[in-house]
């Protein structure tokens, strides 16, 4: 039987995770232009990390459907640790605390 998550395949929600992740790939939050230049490594965060963990968590997905119940958990936890990450990035560089 394929898992659901709120009454939806887990399938579905790997899709839906994947296609924001392709999205994400392309948009990403750009400096304002009086802003100082980023620091590489806020820059790098800023630019792949949402993408990255969204490719985690539909990762994290289809490793659940497919029963690596304990991989997947591992993927999503990853993931969140990732998101934590850009967000708290994002948060300094809207703040102005960056460069």
């Amino acid at each position: 039987m394929i898992p659901k998550l709120i009454g939806i395949s887990i399938y579905v929600w790997g899709a839906a995770c994947l296609g924001l992740a392709v999205l994400y790939a392309f948009v990403w939050p750009r400096p304002r232009p009086e802003a100082p230049p980023r620091p590489a490594w806020a820059q790098f965060v800023l630019r792949y990390l949402h993408s990255l963990v969204w490719a985690l968590l539909a990762g994290a997905c289809f490793l659940w459907g497919s029963g690596s119940d304990m991989l997947a958990y591992l993927f999503a936890r990853v993931a969140l640790i990732g998101y934590m990450i850009y967000f708290g990035a994002l948060a300094l560089d809207r703040r102005g605390k960056l460069g």
